[in-house]
């Protein structure tokens, strides 16, 4: 069995950005948080794409930074998925406001790359 590493760097300037992954194999999903620079004043990083409006219970949060804290274990396991599974990720950054990133498939028209503040 295989286990599938993703790596998460957050960086607190500019638009955010996550990423879409395709898996090659079965296994588990391993998020490590590697570090983070001029971070905001909170940062979540998870899986699928949550409703703006959802409470931190309804989303499958991976990592939480706040301020300079880890308030989640650095390294994560999300859970086993077959080969072949599609996941999206999310970010939510509160600095100066709410901002939220998705990313969607960019080969279907109603999605895109999208970086939503509140």
């Amino acid at each position: 069995m295989k286990n599938l590493i993703a790596a998460v760097l957050l960086l607190g300037c500019g638009a955010n950005h996550a990423s879409f992954i395709e898996t090659t194999a079965s296994g588990y999903l391993i998020i490590e948080y590697l570090g983070s620079h001029a971070a905001p004043a909170y940062t979540e990083f998870g899986l699928g794409t949550p409703s703006t409006d959802s409470v931190l219970s309804e989303r499958n949060v991976a990592l939480i930074r706040d301020g300079i804290t880890l308030s989640t274990p650095s390294i994560v396991n999300m859970g086993f998925y077959e080969g072949g599974s599609e996941l999206d990720f999310y970010m939510k950054d509160i600095y100066g406001g709410t901002f939220w990133a998705f990313y969607r498939k960019p080969w279907e028209s109603s999605y895109s790359l999208g970086h939503r503040g509140i």
